[in-house]
C-alpha cells in the first residue's frame, strides 16, 4: 500500500537534492539511472528508497545521518525494469 502524501514529500526531497549543487552525487545518481533506462520518476523512487532507508535507519536507531555512507550506498543503486510495474 502507497502513502501517497509521504511518497510525494519524499520526492520533494529528492528533486531539492537533485537541485542541490553542495551535494552532486544525488544529481549524478539521478542521471546515471535515467542512462540505464529508468523514467525520471521511476529515478526519483530509486533515490527516494534509499532516503527513506536512512530516514528510518536514523529514527530506529537513533544515528545521525552519515553523509559518506549516504553517498557510497547512492552509487550502489542501479535500474532493473523488473522492479517496476507501472
Amino acid at each position: 500500500m502507497v502513502n501517497y502524501r509521504l511518497q510525494k514529500l519524499i520526492l520533494g526531497v529528492v528533486d531539492n537534492q537533485i537541485k542541490d549543487k553542495s551535494f552532486p552525487i544525488v544529481r549524478d545518481t539521478f542521471e546515471r539511472l535515467v542512462k540505464e533506462g529508468a523514467t525520471k520518476l521511476q529515478a526519483k523512487k530509486i533515490i527516494g528508497g534509499l532516503l527513506v532507508e536512512n530516514i528510518y535507519n536514523i529514527l530506529s536507531e537513533s544515528k545521525e545521518f552519515d553523509e559518506k555512507k549516504y553517498a557510497r550506498d547512492l552509487k550502489t543503486l542501479h535500474y532493473d525494469k523488473a522492479d517496476f510495474k507501472e
